[in-house]
C-alpha cells in the first residue's frame, strides 16, 4: 500500500516536468484536466448618478462614532466626531465622545480642553 503510494507521486511529479501535463497542483488535487474558462459577459461599469447624495443625518454619525468607541476604533471615531461637530458645534454628546477618544488615544490636554469647553 505505501510502496504504490509512493509510486503514484513519482507517476505525478514526473508528470509536472512533462509541459503537456496540467500541473502538479492540479494532479494533487485530483484533476486530469485543466478546467475551461467560463465566458463572461462583457464588464458594464455601474452607472453613476448626477443626483447628489443625501448627507448623513447627525444622529447616525452619532450612532456611528458610538460604536467605534465600543469596538475601540478611537482613530476612526474621531474623523465622524469631527465630522459631527463640523454640522452641529454644540452637539453635546459629540463633544463628550471627543473627549472619551482623546483619553483614550491618549491626548490628554486635549481630552482636558474639551472638558473645560463642554462643563462653561
Amino acid at each position: 500500500m505505501f510502496l504504490k503510494r509512493i509510486q503514484s507521486i513519482a507517476v505525478m511529479l514526473s508528470r509536472a516536468c512533462d509541459p503537456k501535463s496540467p500541473g502538479l497542483l492540479l494532479t494533487f488535487m485530483g484533476r486530469t484536466r485543466t478546467k475551461k474558462k467560463a465566458h463572461t459577459k462583457a464588464y458594464n461599469p455601474p452607472v453613476q448618478h448626477s443626483a447628489p447624495s443625501k448627507a448623513p443625518s447627525i444622529q447616525s454619525l452619532l450612532e456611528k462614532s458610538q460604536s467605534l468607541i465600543v469596538q475601540c476604533d478611537y482613530e476612526l471615531a474621531l474623523r465622524f466626531i469631527h465630522r459631527i461637530l463640523e454640522l452641529d458645534a454644540q452637539n453635546a454628546e459629540a463633544r463628550e465622545m471627543l473627549g472619551v477618544a482623546f483619553l483614550e488615544t491618549g491626548e490628554i490636554e486635549q481630552a482636558k480642553l474639551v472638558s473645560l469647553f463642554y462643563f462653561m
